[in-house]
C-alpha cells in the first residue's frame, strides 16, 4: 500500500526485496506461527525501512518484537520519486 491517496504527483515506492520463509522462521523460533500482523513503515529516499510501527499484533509477542527489526534488515524498495524524478520519503499505512 502507500496510503497516500493521490499519486499523480509522485511515483510510490516499489518493493524489490521481500522477506523469505527462512527470514520469518528465524523470528518464529521454531514455532508454527498462526495469524498475521499489520505494520506501517517509512521508506527512506534510499529505499530502506527508516521507521516501523506495529499496528496490529500477530498474537505472538516474540514475532511482534522481531518483525520490525526483520523488515528493516531485509526489505528493500525502489524509492518513491517526486514529480521531478527525485527520491523522496514514503510512508505506508
Amino acid at each position: 500500500g502507500g496510503g497516500l491517496g493521490d499519486t499523480s504527483r509522485f511515483t510510490p515506492a516499489r518493493l524489490i526485496h521481500n522477506i523469505g520463509r527462512n527470514d520469518y522462521a528465524r523470528i518464529a523460533s521454531g514455532r508454527v506461527p498462526v495469524g498475521s500482523a499489520d505494520v506501517a513503515i517509512a521508506i527512506t529516499p534510499g529505499g530502506m525501512v527508516g521507521e516501523c510501527q506495529l499496528l496490529r499484533s500477530s498474537g505472538d509477542p516474540a514475532i511482534d518484537r522481531g518483525l520490525c527489526p526483520l523488515l528493516a534488515q531485509r526489505l528493500r524498495f525502489r524509492p518513491a520519486l517526486d514529480d521531478a524524478g527525485r527520491p523522496i520519503p514514503y510512508r505506508t499505512q
